[in-house]
């Protein structure tokens, strides 16, 4: 009965007519369903009754759990109130730029952002809902496509004067408008106004170095940041990042693909829950990814270009502690994981200062036990299956939901490199201290055939899934437990990161020496541990793949 009951309010809320057309005539409930949820026309209204919907049941479902007919009427009424409003607001901003985009000749796609409900509260009302659906609308992502240059030059982060125009048009839709004149009407679109966060990104394809695309579609963004600033919104709530070439929508290996990726993304977002869970849902379709010509000797090392101002690809912190304190092979508990995390910093150690540290020894003489590699067959890692993704975030943009994780081996990879959300206000990072387990700027270590292979400042932030940082990387030739002996090689490099239901992989390829490059499969069972892992060498004028299992060092 309570069911039927809930059902009846949503068809009285969500309907002008719940079974006649416009012109008054009689519909299909297939029609009624497009028209209501899923019609093409972008000034519908489907943001707005999938709102109502969802805040029904979830208000329905809390006016249950406090115990009468009357909690339920009043529980659906309520939810069905919030969610219209939000639903109803992201309804009018897709109308309204859909005809800045036809008035400026723009080419966009806008697709709504769905995030988990709020953790409970400890709130019994609050709480009951956690039997509702957890997906709640929170947003929505405008990509606005640059074909041939018209928004910005080649090489250029500034926008011509045809863009500043269209991005001064589109950021004037995006204030919340009040449902009407009544002053807390006004009063709840001005909190939610100042709640809201304005993320501008960044995209470019895959074509030259990846550092260098990074940077420049960190410019773009944040030239269309400051538009934004000046058209309602305070720099405390706008960020901007450069995400380079790693959050590809299309195929890079296509001219056609290639023109897709290029494009400035605005997402808005409901509060900064939601924003942090926007972050954290993103991941890089990596069948998109155009993949790189397999590893072998006379493949030219990869040379990151010159580190700059940001943090997040910069060797970090002071060379004292860079290498790994007492390296051991022997796995820890958690309590000691914690403690080593916390305390370890990153490494500032130079290729230049890296190769002093050789002298004169044949960095190319080492063996590591492993494998010839015959006709580029190179083992490929198992990290699982895509985490998070549309069961959770639903309706976020496939651009950022692979269904299958086709990592292969860092051998057919390369750097790809994407720089970090920055607040305009202070031109910084966004603060966050939230890291995967074992990633806290931990330092890892394990032996191949002898020789001690290690990392430190071992970083990736849940923001994104993205490193912090590049690692230093150490080699120990014929390495005894307990030696205080000096590293053969110290250097640092480049990392990706894919993330797996089995495993978080952290991809390195070093600056120079022999290996050049580690998949180190971060167990998520056991994240003190990488069973999986792999490296690739290069010994005797051919290339190797060895197996290795690091753990996180003391």
């Amino acid at each position: 009965m309570r069911v039927k009951r809930s059902a009846a309010i949503a068809c009285v809320l969500i309907t002008s007519g719940c079974a006649t057309g416009p012109n008054g005539q009689s519909q299909s409930a297939g029609d009624v369903l497009k028209s209501t949820f899923a019609s093409d026309d972008p000034c519908s209204n489907n943001a707005r009754n999938i709102g109502i919907v969802a805040g029904v049941v979830a208000g329905g479902l809390i006016g249950k759990k406090v115990g009468d007919n009357k909690g339920v009427v009043l529980g659906a009424g309520v939810g069905a109130f919030i969610g219209g409003l939000i639903g109803a607001d992201i309804d009018r901003r897709r109308c309204e730029l859909s005809k800045v985009a036809k008035a400026h000749n723009l080419d966009i796609r806008m697709t709504d952002i769905k995030v988990p409900a709020q953790a409970p509260s400890g709130n019994a009302v609050q709480d009951a809902a956690q039997d509702a659906p957890k997906p709640e609308t929170a947003g929505m992502s405008l990509t606005v496509l640059d074909r041939g240059n018209n928004q910005f030059a080649s090489g250029s982060a500034t926008p011509s004067p045809q863009a500043e125009k269209a991005f001064a048009a589109i950021a004037d839709k995006y204030a919340v408008a009040p449902t009407g004149n009544d002053p807390n009407a006004v009063r709840e679109a001005k909190e939610r106004n100042k709640k809201m966060r304005i993320l501008l990104v960044g995209h470019t394809d895959d074509m030259g170095s990846s550092q260098a695309n990074a940077d420049l579609s960190e410019g773009r963004a944040r030239a269309i940041a400051k538009i934004f600033s000046q058209h309602g919104f305070g720099a405390n709530q706008i960020y901007y990042q450069g995400a380079g070439e790693v959050y590809p929508i299309a195929d890079n290996r296509t001219e056609e693909g290639r023109a897709l990726n290029r494009r400035v993304e605005v997402v808005d977002l409901s509060d900064d829950a939601a924003f942090s869970a926007f972050l954290e849902s993103r991941r890089p379709n990596v069948a998109n990814y155009r993949p790189a010509a397999p590893t072998t000797v006379d493949t030219p090392r990869i040379a990151s270009a010159p580190v700059k101002k940001s943090n997040d690809r910069k060797t970090a912190a002071t060379a004292s502690a860079a290498t790994p304190a007492a390296p051991s092979a022997r796995p820890q508990t958690a309590s000691s994981v914690d403690a080593t995390e916390s305390k370890v910093p990153p490494s500032s150690i130079t290729p230049s200062q890296a190769k002093r540290e050789a002298g004169t020894v044949a960095l190319g003489g080492l063996d590591f036990g492993g494998k010839r590699i015959n006709g580029g067959a190179y083992k490929t890692v198992d990290i699982g299956q895509p985490v998070g993704g549309s069961s959770v975030f639903s309706l976020i943009s496939r651009a950022h939901a692979a269904d299958s994780l086709p990592v292969g081996s860092c051998a057919t990879d390369r750097p790809r490199i994407s720089n970090r959300v920055k607040s305009l206000e202070s031109g910084q990072e966004r603060k966050t201290s939230d890291y995967f387990p074992g990633t806290a700027s931990s330092s890892w270590a394990g032996k191949a055939n002898g020789h001690l292979v290690g990392l430190s400042g071992v970083a990736v932030l849940r923001d994104g899934g993205q490193p912090a940082g590049r690692p230093a990387f150490f080699i120990w030739k014929d390495w005894v437990d307990g030696s205080n002996a000096k590293p053969l090689l110290k250097t640092s490099g480049d990392v990706n990161v894919y993330r797996g239901d089995k495993a978080l992989l952290y991809r390195v390829f070093p600056d120079e020496g022999p290996v050049r490059c580690v998949d180190m499969a971060i167990s998520t069972s056991a994240p003190n541990t990488a069973p999986e892992s792999t490296l690739i060498y290069e010994y005797g004028k051919a290339m190797y793949q060895a197996d290795y299992s690091p753990v996180i060092a003391r």
